[in-house]
C-alpha cells in the first residue's frame, strides 16, 4: 500500500504535468458561466427598461402628444431594437402618423418592424399593416405584391381578407370575391368570419359561397 508521502508526490507530479491545462479549463468554464449570467441579467434589464419606455409611449400616443411620442418611440427603437417593444413602438408610431396624414413616416416605421421583427407573428402583423398603409397611399399594386411574396403560415385568413379588400377597392370584384371565399374557408365560421361575409355580400350578385 502506498504511503501518504508517495500519494502526495504522485499528486504533485500529476499537477506539474496537467495542472496548467486544468486550471485554464476551469478558468474558461467559470468565465463562460459568469458571462452567460451577465448576458442574461443584461437582457432582463433591457426588457424591463424597454417595457417602461413603452408604457410611457402608450400614454403619449393616447394623449396624441406627437412630439413626445415621436422622440420616445425613436429612442425605444434605436436603443431596444432586440426587444419585442421596439416593434410595438413602431406599430404605435405608424398608427399615429397615419392619423396625422404622414404616410411616408408610417411606411418607414412599418418597414422597420417588418425588417427587424424576431417573432413570426410580429412579422406578419407588420407586413399586413404595411400593405394597408401602402394601399391607403395609393400604392395598391405594390401592396398586393408585398402580400404575394409572403409565407402566410397561420395568417392565411388575414392575408386573404386583405387581398379581398385591396381588390375590392380597385374595382376588381371577381378577385375580391375569390379572396374573401378563401378567407372564409380558412376561418370556418370562427372569429372574423361574419365581417368577411359582410364584405363578400357587399360585392353584389355572385358573391355567395
Amino acid at each position: 500500500m502506498r504511503t501518504d508521502e508517495e500519494q502526495i508526490d504522485d499528486l504533485k507530479q500529476w499537477w506539474k504535468k496537467y495542472g496548467g491545462p486544468v486550471a485554464t479549463g476551469l478558468a474558461v468554464g467559470l468565465a463562460l458561466v459568469l458571462g452567460s449570467r451577465a448576458w442574461m441579467d443584461y437582457r432582463e434589464n433591457q426588457r424591463i427598461s424597454a417595457s417602461s419606455e413603452y408604457e410611457q409611449l402608450r400614454g403619449e400616443l393616447a394623449a396624441d402628444n406627437v412630439d413626445a411620442a415621436r422622440q420616445r418611440g425613436a429612442y425605444l427603437i434605436d436603443n431596444y431594437a432586440r426587444t419585442p417593444y421596439a416593434a410595438l413602438a413602431a406599430f404605435g408610431l405608424a398608427k399615429m402618423h397615419v392619423a396625422h396624414g404622414d404616410f411616408t413616416a408610417a411606411l418607414e416605421r412599418l418597414q422597420w418592424a417588418l425588417d427587424n421583427a424576431r417573432e413570426p407573428e410580429v412579422t406578419h402583423v407588420a407586413r399586413l399593416r404595411l400593405a394597408r398603409v401602402m394601399a391607403a397611399g395609393g400604392e395598391t399594386a405594390a401592396a398586393l405584391t408585398l402580400l404575394d411574396g409572403a409565407k402566410q403560415g397561420e395568417f392565411v385568413a388575414a392575408y386573404e381578407e386583405l387581398r379581398g379588400d385591396l381588390y375590392a377597392s380597385s374595382g376588381d370584384n371577381e378577385r375580391a370575391r375569390a379572396a374573401y371565399l378563401r378567407a372564409l374557408d380558412r376561418l370556418k365560421g370562427g372569429p372574423g368570419a361574419d365581417l368577411v361575409q359582410i364584405k363578400l355580400d357587399d360585392l353584389g350578385p355572385g358573391a355567395q359561397g
